[in-house]
């Protein structure tokens, strides 16, 4: 969710066990939620993201 001067960045993450001589399967759910000020007014409509390797990238465009 994007507002003129802050985005709001939601989401959770899963984490299961890829051990195959497992007794026991385990998961894990982390939710997370972040709120960032922008300098500027953003186009909502062109935010971008994508997490890959532990790292979450969001790319805005300004108006």
């Amino acid at each position: 969710m994007t507002s003129s001067f802050r985005s709001n960045f939601l989401g959770s993450r899963r984490r299961e066990s890829r051990d195959e001589n497992y007794h026991r399967l385990e998961r894990w759910v982390a939710k997370f939620e972040r709120s960032v000020p922008l300098p500027m007014p953003v186009q909502t409509h062109k935010v971008k993201a994508a997490y890959r390797e532990g790292v979450l990238e969001i790319k805005i465009d300004v108006l």
